[in-house]
């Protein structure tokens, strides 16, 4: 994710994010991201980790306990499945929500012949969604219900406690299941502009133009490029 960062470190959320395998995450969203994606990657043994890492992402510098009951209590054991959204799967997801809105990330590289070439990446929300899926017994009647819920954390920059979150609708819950069985993936992210840099080191940016014009390469929403010098072969998908 290239969304806005704060370089303070939090010696809590480093704990935890220690315990996954992380070596080092500060207290922007996007170090926030990362620790929750290197615990939630570990599986089973990492998902309660990555609960308690959030809720001391949304309680500041100390753990809150109770800022988000994602699951609960003891129901840890049930779950079967966590996921991350990427900003731009919020954006797909939430378009009519007023997020703190964008960030312009740009860059200059160059491909295999040397060209410059320049590109920027207009991202979407500071945010990113926790996507949980549980199956607990039903004792009324001895069989199993599987509840999704979908957690969206954004940073709302309110001082000292920057991230709030809330619960999405179920049906937005729903939609990530699908989208997640469809593909195949672990997690709901689209591929950014930091991509193309490893582009650029297999092709030039014509042959890199000639692929997104075949549609075997697709740009990532927001993202263009193009030569510095020149301003030519200026590419964007919306």
């Amino acid at each position: 994710m290239s969304l806005d960062a704060r370089s303070d470190k939090s010696p809590e959320l480093n704990l935890f994010a220690q315990l996954c395998g992380a070596k080092s995450i500060d207290n922007s969203i996007l170090g926030i991201y990362s620790g929750l994606r290197t615990c939630i990657d570990l599986g089973e043994r990492g998902w309660g980790l990555a609960l308690a890492l959030l809720n001391i992402a949304l309680g500041g510098s100390v753990a809150v306990p109770d800022a988000v009951t994602v699951v609960p209590p003891g129901y840890l054991k049930y779950v079967k499945r966590m996921a991350l959204l990427d900003e731009v799967a919020v954006e797909s997801l939430f378009p009519d929500i007023p997020f703190p809105y964008r960030h312009r990330f740009k860059t200059v590289t160059k491909d295999k012949e040397g060209t410059e070439v320049e590109i920027e990446d207009e991202r979407f929300p500071r945010a990113f969604g926790v996507f949980v899926e549980y199956e607990y017994p039903d004792f009324a009647d001895g069989s199993a219900r599987t509840e999704r819920l979908l957690v969206v954390v954004y940073d709302a920059g309110t001082g000292s406690y920057p991230y709030k979150a809330f619960i999405a609708p179920a049906s937005k819950a729903e939609k990530v299941a699908e989208v997640l069985d469809k593909s195949g993936a672990r997690h709901y992210e689209v591929p950014m502009a930091n991509e193309l840099l490893e582009l650029l080191k297999q092709y030039s940016l014509s042959e890199l133009e000639k692929l997104i014009g075949e549609g075997k390469v697709v740009l990532p929403p927001g993202v263009t490029i193009k030569q510095r010098a020149r301003g030519r072969g200026a590419l964007e998908r919306n």
